[in-house]
């Protein structure tokens, strides 16, 4: 009985191992299908495709649908800004902005700058 179990120890171990060796290659794979969508100027498609993956709680693939829901975010962001000329709206697209990218003077100065101007 306890030969059996060791036996069904030993086997559990070994599955165990070869799944995470086959998760770890499925993930390299996810990563460089990603980096080439993303070279590819495809980041919806990139963050749908590392969406259906985030269950696995992997901290990588969760790290990189967050940097590019960020950058989907910030090009949203520009986009509007280009085309909005009421100061209020314009302060708040800024005031994300400098949120989103801390080391920008440029956007922290234009939320101020859009900020004064609505009052």
């Amino acid at each position: 009985m306890l030969a059996a179990l060791q036996d069904r120890t030993a086997i559990a171990a070994r599955l165990h191992k070869q799944i995470a060796g086959e998760l770890d290659a499925v993930r390299e794979t996810l990563i460089d299908r990603t980096r080439r969508k993303i070279a590819e100027g495809k980041l919806v498609e990139a963050r749908d495709e590392l969406a259906r993956f985030v269950p696995l709680q992997d901290p990588k693939i969760a790290t990189i649908v967050a940097l590019i829901d960020k950058e989907l975010e910030i090009r949203k962001l520009l986009e509007q800004s280009g085309s909005e000329t009421a100061p209020q709206k314009l302060a708040a697209i800024y005031s994300r902005l400098a949120e989103l990218v801390p080391d920008s003077t440029a956007y922290r100065q234009n939320a101020a700058r859009y900020s004064a101007a609505a009052r």
